[in-house]
């Protein structure tokens, strides 16, 4: 299926070179519970993901179409690549970080901080020093839904990062709600982390008296919090921003009511 090219709208210039005249979204696949964490392998002309409630990893083709690349997969989240081409993968099953080399070698990276199990790592960025950065909160011990319901040992939702070379992990950040997607900005100067925990619950040790900055909304929905974090590598703990860009028309039901989903042909509001 393919949405109106004319949905597509940006909330900031800045969007502008990812969407050229005439892009279109096209559905490639359904059938999944909820879909997250695509990585581009572009040797193998295929994109992965992962379906968590479902315990399995997909991929997708544009030549062999869809199909499942592991299962049981650890309830696997988020995904980014390193610097040699392997898969990192967040686990909420296994709350660890693990490796998938591209020979298809697993391994588990990290898993335990200062002797507890970590939670349930959600999502991973890798910066160009290969060093491996991601994010900690509950969402994989809450339930059996999304991970195995379990008690925290660590007792708070955190920011990781993990160095390869040597296998020390450090704290960059302690004081999200709950941290969940990450970015660095182009330069590595700054790393954006979203505490989802604001807009879905309270997360560990959530202290209702603590300090929360008002967001400046850019866009017709706010989306998340974001924050520039990070205690090493030069990142200084800064002004928490919500940005959004969701794909609207400004026509559609979607669009006319909480613009969370793009709107499809035949979609008009009544």
């Amino acid at each position: 299926m393919t949405y109106h090219a004319q949905c597509l709208a940006a909330d900031s210039p800045r969007f502008l070179d990812f969407f050229p005249a005439g892009a279109a979204l096209t559905k490639l696949a359904s059938g999944f519970i909820w879909a997250e964490g695509p990585v581009w392998f572009g040797e193998f002309n295929e994109l992965r993901f992962s379906d968590i409630p479902n315990n399995r990893m997909m991929r997708w083709s544009p030549v062999s179409g869809l199909s499942t690349f592991r299962q049981p997969s650890q309830r696997s989240n988020g995904h980014t690549r390193d610097l040699d081409g392997n898969m990192i993968s967040c686990e909420h099953g296994g709350r660890c970080v693990s490796r998938t080399n591209l020979d298809g070698r697993y391994e588990v990276l990290v898993s335990h901080w200062n002797g507890k199990r970590l939670n349930s790592p959600n999502d991973v960025v890798v910066k160009s020093d290969g060093s491996i950065w991601f994010t900690d909160p509950p969402y994989g011990i809450l339930s059996d839904h999304e991970g195995i319901r379990a008690e925290s040992e660590i007792g708070n939702n955190q920011v990781y990062r993990f160095d390869p070379a040597t296998g020390q992990l450090s704290v960059v950040a302690d004081d999200f709600d709950r941290p969940n997607g990450l970015a660095f900005s182009p330069d590595e100067s700054e790393l954006y982390i979203a505490d989802s925990g604001a807009a879905r619950g309270h997360g560990f040790g959530f202290d209702g008296n603590r300090p929360r900055p008002t967001p400046m909304l850019l866009g017709h929905e706010a989306a998340g919090i974001v924050e520039e974090a990070g205690a090493e590598a030069g990142l200084t703990v800064g002004q928490r921003v919500v940005m959004t860009f969701l794909p609207r028309c400004g026509e559609c039901r979607s669009c006319r009511t909480d613009g969370l989903v793009p709107c499809e042909p035949g979609s008009a509001a009544n």
